[in-house]
């Protein structure tokens, strides 16, 4: 099961958790208080006792739930959300209204079909395949030779299983080299990716996975691609998120008449216009649509389009 993994990258180990279905159904069947073991049995499926007590556990070392004396039976032990744990519906939500887009058909969060779908996701995150893809469409030797330490059988697994998913789709063989890319689908994924990591930050998880260049990156590589803006709108837009030791990144994006025409993860490329904030103030303008954390410097009139179709997409 992908909730076993440890993934590595922001974001991947909310996801993983809320990708077991059990998992999924023990959170939901307390939001409304706690209640004794067996009506949370019950309320879950009826799965075997000792598979229930392995996932209650896992959960209250997560530190998303917790036992505690029943008020009219002081012998017996209720299990109750911590705010955690409830805090992580929120992810759920958003991870619902993703798998409600699926191009060929919506499915249900808590399923087997979706559990595949989320396991493909976390690996192809955390192995950093997708991060790679964001880039350029590329082979399998490609991806190969591009990520460290992960082998060929590993690359080939991890395409298959995000191409089956509908995340990746391989495009017009070039010279018999079949090269895969993103599908517009993932690159709405980065909604329900950034309240995972959202989620991470203010659940204070230990070991804590710190949103890194990479993450910001790949992000924002795939959100660009969607972003619109009137069509006499034209010229480069730097978008910088800033880390607390002075690091930064991002990219500078290249718009001609209303669309992204290519995108650089080079900050020294040259812009007339940037947005940049801290990752916490770009969490609130991608998904609350609050961007006055944000600062914006330069052409104005290119960078305000530019950050109001960023901080929409929230509602999307």
């Amino acid at each position: 099961m992908v909730a076993r993994r440890s993934p590595r990258r922001a974001g991947g180990r909310a996801i993983a958790l809320l990708a077991d279905g059990l998992d999924m159904r023990v959170l939901s069947g307390l939001v409304d208080g706690p209640i004794a073991l067996s009506p949370l049995r019950r309320a879950v499926g009826a799965p075997p006792p000792t598979t229930l007590r392995n996932h209650l556990r896992r959960l209250e070392d997560a530190g998303l739930l917790a036992r505690c004396r029943a008020d009219d039976f002081p012998r017996q032990t209720k299990i109750g959300l911590l705010e955690p744990g409830r805090r992580l519906l929120s992810v759920a939500d958003r991870l619902t209204g993703w798998l409600a887009l699926r191009p060929n058909g919506s499915v249900l969060l808590g399923t087997p079909t979706s559990h595949a779908v989320l396991t493909a996701l976390v690996d192809g995150w955390s192995s950093s395949v997708i991060r790679a893809l964001a880039d350029a469409p590329l082979s399998l030797v490609q991806l190969d030779r591009r990520i460290p330490g992960l082998d060929y059988p590993t690359v080939v697994r991890r395409i298959d299983a995000l191409k089956v998913a509908g995340l990746v789709q391989a495009r017009r063989p070039i010279e018999r080299v079949i090269p895969y890319a993103p599908t517009d689908w993932l690159g709405r994924a980065i909604l329900p990716l950034v309240e995972a990591a959202r989620w991470e930050r203010e659940a204070s998880l230990s070991p804590p996975v710190p949103v890194r260049a990479a993450d910001v990156e790949a992000a924002l590589l795939l959100a660009a691609p969607r972003i619109r803006v009137a069509a006499e709108i034209s010229g480069n837009c730097r978008l910088v998120v800033a880390f607390g030791d002075r690091a930064a990144a991002g990219v500078v994006l290249r718009i001609d008449r209303g669309r992204v025409v290519t995108m650089r993860t080079d900050l020294s490329h040259f812009a007339t216009a940037s947005i940049s904030g801290g990752v916490a103030a770009w969490t609130s303008a991608v998904l609350d649509s609050e961007p006055d954390g944000l600062i914006v410097r330069g052409n104005h009139r290119l960078a305000r389009p530019v950050l109001d179709s960023l901080s929409r997409r929230g509602r999307v």
